[in-house]
């Protein structure tokens, strides 16, 4: 049984609660300016909610915060998030490589 549970372990690669993100914005409520800066900067979960409902999945949404003051607290969907990772180093080399076209 310590395989099995390896294995969903593995299967179950969704975000959790202090991992670092790279989101993308897809609601209309926020401009340009804002939704380039949630996709150009890393944020970290803090926490996860469940709106309910019979697609678990689906019904769930993160609360990013960013490092800066000015930025709130911003609810993503598991969609609206391009990469995560528990190491920031990571992400970081990601946009670098973004930011090249590399």
């Amino acid at each position: 049984m310590k395989y099995l549970k390896l294995y969903e372990e593995n299967i179950e690669n969704k975000p959790k609660i202090g991992d670092y993100v790279i989101c993308e914005d897809k609601s209309i409520a926020l401009d340009e300016e804002s939704k380039e800066f949630i996709s150009n900067n890393i944020g970290k979960i803090i926490g996860i909610g469940d709106l309910g409902g019979i697609k678990k999945q689906l019904n769930l949404y993160y609360i990013v915060k960013y490092d800066y003051n000015a930025t709130p607290q911003i609810v993503m969907y598991l969609d609206e998030i391009i990469k995560f990772s528990k190491d920031r180093n990571e992400l970081e080399e990601y946009l670098t490589a973004k930011k090249y076209g590399l």
